[in-house]
């Protein structure tokens, strides 16, 4: 037993800290990806949902200190469009933004770092083609710093049903603009290898 106002120093693996917003209970995120959907070819184009309801995000493999240096030189040259790359068009008449060819590995990055984006809709979200974040994808994280709401982490990451999506690609208009912060704040809300 710890003494009283001595810090603890570990967690156990079934910590839920509760919330005061709604009493719903925060889970154990240490490991969080492990319990995220991973996107198949039965599951192509359906919309992961858990018990409440809740869009989930499939998971998206943490990208790795090379992915972010391609990524890194890219962005020096020209900011990406992200509706370009995410939905394969643009709406806005002469964007000044990178449509050329985008690398894998910058692409990759690209996701990861508008996953860190709360969708305007959050969990109700039925978009085909919605690029942001509905739940925390970062291990350990409990949502100080980061962009994603409260219930963004404390919602269930199991799939209870995939769904279909009730807007087709191309006519969802609802998320954010483009990101403007600098490389390196990008990468340390998502985790990444500095600049």
């Amino acid at each position: 037993m710890a003494a009283q106002g001595s810090p603890i120093l570990s967690k156990p693996r079934n910590f839920v800290l509760p919330l005061a917003m709604d009493g719903a209970q925060q889970r154990n995120r240490d490991n969080l990806t492990d319990d995220l959907p991973i996107s198949t070819p039965q599951t192509e184009g359906m919309i992961p949902v858990n018990k409440d309801g809740d869009r989930l995000d499939t998971v998206i493999p943490k990208p790795t200190p090379e992915e972010w240096s391609i990524y890194n030189q890219r962005v020096k040259q020209q900011k990406p469009c992200n509706n370009f790359y995410m939905r394969n068009q643009c709406p806005i008449p002469n964007c000044t933004l990178d449509h050329t060819p985008l690398e894998p590995e910058a692409l990759h990055v690209l996701t990861c770092i508008l996953k860190g984006y709360p969708c305007p809709r959050k969990g109700g979200c039925r978009s085909a083609d919605c690029y942001n974040g509905h739940i925390c994808q970062k291990n350990g994280c409990y949502g100080k710093g980061c962009r994603l709401n409260y219930y963004m982490h404390s919602m269930d990451p199991n799939v209870a049903d995939w769904v279909m999506p009730t807007s087709l690609p191309g006519t969802d208009d609802s998320s954010e603009e483009s990101p403007t912060e600098s490389l390196e704040e990008i990468m340390s809300s998502v985790g990444g290898a500095p600049v």
